[in-house]
């Protein structure tokens, strides 16, 4: 059995993409509320402790760690 334990080089270092929609689903899984989104577009407000959640949570893809 294999299990996948998603974990970025660097936490903190997040990149939203241009496809970004502002729908707010990333803020809402983030444990840290490190995201919010404010005038349609996502942004880093706290820290990022690179858990993944962000990513998985995004609809269209846009966030990657």
């Amino acid at each position: 059995m294999y299990y996948l334990h998603f974990r970025p080089q660097q936490p903190g270092q997040i990149n939203i993409g241009s496809g970004c929609v502002g729908c707010d689903a990333c803020v809402s899984c983030c444990p840290q509320k490190a995201l919010d989104a404010t005038d349609g577009q996502v942004k880093l407000v706290g820290e990022c402790n690179g858990c993944g959640d962000c990513v998985n949570g995004c609809p269209t893809e846009t966030l990657k760690l």
